[in-house]
């Protein structure tokens, strides 16, 4: 969860008596949370007059660019679209900046956060509009900040399943079980006329299925993307993408639109098409629902990586998007790849997992003797991988909190 909400003085000062006593209020919640409050502007006089309208019980750090750098100094910049605004007065509480939502109005309160790896919400009740230039959540009235925060980053990152890799520099997520039949099926709540869905409706099926009228599949990513940046899976200027869909210059519909928005609110870049699907193949859930045995090789002899980002991925951290997770046959290829292209660290993440809770992941390994050519195509065959069996961690708790999470939404009510 966060343990610091930032927020910039303009939002204070600009607010109404109504807002400022709901700001108040809210305040205090976050306060009850033990969550820290703090005011920052690039100017003194901006922040002392913000100090005027909250009680002084509620904030624990108020700090201006002017008392960092000095009045006058060419430093002050830094601190107004520069990482300084959050990383200073979080560095002072000692808090992560990963573990900060910041409250701003304005592009420059935007470019700190993003700069900083900080969450970021829009104020837009004192007037203000977002700049065409850049892409932020936004809350309307004060009370919206606790309602987004409490369904979102009020809690632990949020994953069904993990398992950590360090032997391949990669770590693997993912959100919630995905079973769709007997005892285990897991409903949530949504908007007439289907009032109920699957997680395979959305991802698989691409039904438009909304909750409170916004799109279900963006109330999973922002699950899955605020468990990422939480457990600091999701660092700034990170790469994004997502994985090779089953037909040659396709993606996944569901996934590219939300991340085509959802990586700019968070100051990462995302790329569609770093990998290439140069051989179309069958789904692979179709083919385990027809029981055709599936490998490795369904991946490795049909998916390479996009040349032209061979100078783009070394050194860098990765995280890849994909729908599902059954054993894992695709993001194991998608780490090889990226690894053997010079990636510093590869981060899977799936929103659903199929099969048993207690389940097992299947890393793949190069044998000796055998060369990965990650930007091209090549016939690698099964036998050229071995394999080792890792249990994934598993929570039972997520899917609990996704259906209450649905469920609130539903009435309009923060998730407590």
């Amino acid at each position: 969860m966060i343990q610091a909400l930032f927020i910039d003085s303009t939002v204070i000062n600009k607010s109404n008596v109504a807002d400022i006593n709901m700001l108040i209020k809210v305040l205090k919640i976050f306060k009850s949370q033990n969550v820290c409050v703090g005011i920052v502007s690039t100017n003194k006089v901006d922040v002392e007059r913000a100090k005027t309208l909250i009680p002084e019980e509620l904030i624990d750090i108020a700090i201006s660019g002017e008392e960092v750098y000095g009045k006058g100094s060419n430093l002050i910049r830094k601190f107004k679209g520069g990482p300084d605004r959050i990383s200073i007065p979080a560095s002072k509480l000692g808090i992560k900046e990963n573990r900060i939502l910041y409250i701003g109005d304005d592009k420059f309160d935007y470019l700190s956060a993003i700069h900083s790896g900080a969450f970021f919400l829009f104020a837009t009740w004192t007037g203000r509009k977002i700049d065409s230039t850049f892409t932020a959540q936004t809350v309307q009235k004060p009370e919206g900040i606790w309602g987004f925060s409490s369904h979102f980053l009020m809690h632990k990152p949020r994953w069904a399943y993990s398992l950590d890799m360090p032997h391949e520099k990669s770590k693997l997520r993912a959100l919630m079980n995905s079973n769709t039949r007997g005892t285990n099926s897991i409903l949530f709540v949504c908007d007439p006329p289907d009032n109920t869905f699957r997680l395979r409706e959305v991802l698989k099926d691409h039904k438009p299925i909304r909750v409170a009228n916004r799109p279900a599949m963006d109330v999973l990513f922002w699950h899955a993307i605020a468990s990422a940046r939480l457990e600091g899976l999701l660092p700034p200027r990170c790469l994004v993408t997502v994985y090779a869909s089953s037909k040659p210059g396709k993606v996944n519909p569901t996934i590219n639109s939300f991340m085509k928005v959802g990586s700019k609110a968070f100051g990462t870049f995302f790329y569609n098409d770093m990998f290439v699907r140069s051989v179309e193949v069958r789904p692979t859930h179709e083919l385990r629902l027809a029981r055709i045995p599936v490998d490795i090789d369904h991946q490795t002899d049909s998916v390479h990586l996009n040349p032209e980002y061979i100078d783009k991925i070394k050194g860098q951290t990765i995280v890849v998007f994909d729908d599902f997770h059954t054993s894992g046959s695709s993001l194991e290829w998608a780490r090889n790849l990226l690894i053997s292209a010079g990636a510093e660290e590869v981060i899977l993440i799936a929103i659903g997992k199929f099969g048993a809770e207690q389940a097992f992941h299947q890393i793949r390994s190069p044998n000796i003797g055998v060369k990965i050519t990650p930007f091209m195509h090549k016939s690698y065959g099964k036998s050229a991988f071995s394999l080792r069996s890792s249990l994934m961690r598993f929570d039972n708790s997520v899917s609990s909190i996704l259906q209450r999470s649905f469920g609130q939404l539903l009435k309009g009510l923060p998730y407590w």
